[in-house]
């Protein structure tokens, strides 16, 4: 009996169903991909949510700096480093993490992080330092780098009690990264920017360099433009609020005067030379008075 082979037509028909079973399945794995990401990056973000509730118990309530001086005794347990490193946030809260590794490098101090639940899997630059920042609203800043516009003017960090709506209130998020090429500016600094005028681009369109200086309308590459959140993960942001809980956010909740008084606006800013100013770009008027009551009808 003669053996009978495929035809050249059922050859076809066979190629072109797994063509078909392809096309279907390959865009469902990479979402699946792209949702596993998303969610060991928002499993970081609960590690270092819960490292920071340790840590306000620890010291009183009171919420971990964005960063403070180092002295002799920080130098001498970290070879290379000196008074120019300040003790970042992330460093204060790794007793309770113990995860990822120091890093030091042209673009960073001695006493941040890197890798482990200190890397987003969906970050540009894998294991690149400051892919997370606190709210400088909410964590003060007692370092020789404070910043009001002139450098060396420090402020301290919010209690807890000072949270009027700890779930709504953002503590981390992701930020940094614009595109250029890993430049110091592309991920600078530690904190993710609570000051009203970084968010000034009514169109709030975070993919731009955000408006740094609204009375001029000027536009800057940094430091703002690396301190915004970014929505890496199919349109949202993974974030930290101030009762240690994580959520992802998308870009819309955060727009307005509503968004930033609801989610953004600390406390620690009323300690701060940033203070409330009585201008705001999305509702002229809204705002009126400096002080902590300035965001009382949002919050």
């Amino acid at each position: 009996m003669k053996n009978k082979g495929f035809t050249l037509i059922e050859l076809l028909v066979v190629i072109a169903i797994i063509c078909v079973l392809a096309a279907i399945l390959f865009p469902v794995f990479a979402s699946v991909r792209a949702k596993a990401r998303a969610i060991a990056c928002l499993s970081n973000e609960k590690q270092l949510g819960l490292a920071v509730m340790q840590y306000c118990q620890d010291y009183d309530e009171t919420y971990p700096l964005v960063q403070r001086a180092s002295d002799a005794g920080d130098w001498a347990a970290v070879p290379g480093s000196s008074a120019s490193d300040p003790i970042s946030w992330q460093w204060a809260v790794n007793p309770y993490v113990k995860n990822g590794g120091a890093t030091s490098s042209a673009n960073t101090g001695h006493f941040e992080l890197t890798g482990g639940v200190w890397n987003c899997p969906d970050f540009p630059v894998q294991n690149a330092s400051r892919q997370y920042g606190i709210n400088e609203g909410i964590g003060g800043d007692e370092s020789s780098y404070a910043w009001s516009g002139n450098i060396g003017v420090q402020y301290p960090s919010a209690t807890m009690a000072q949270i009027v709506n700890p779930s709504d209130k953002i503590l981390i998020a992701e930020k940094g990264y614009m595109g250029a090429n890993g430049s110091q500016k592309d991920w600078s600094d530690v904190r993710f920017a609570s000051v009203e005028w970084a968010w000034a681009d009514g169109g709030f369109d975070l993919r731009q360099a955000r408006k740094a200086d609204s009375d001029n309308g000027s536009f800057a590459s940094g430091p703002f433009s690396a301190q915004m959140p970014r929505f890496r993960h199919n349109g949202s942001c993974n974030m930290v609020f101030a009762d240690g809980h994580v959520k992802a956010i998308r870009m819309a909740s955060l727009a307005g005067a509503a968004g930033w008084c609801k989610y953004i606006f600390g406390p620690a800013q009323d300690n701060s030379p940033y203070g409330v100013s009585n201008w705001y770009p999305y509702a002229s008027g809204a705002i009126t008075s400096s002080g902590p009551n300035a965001c009382d009808a949002w919050q």
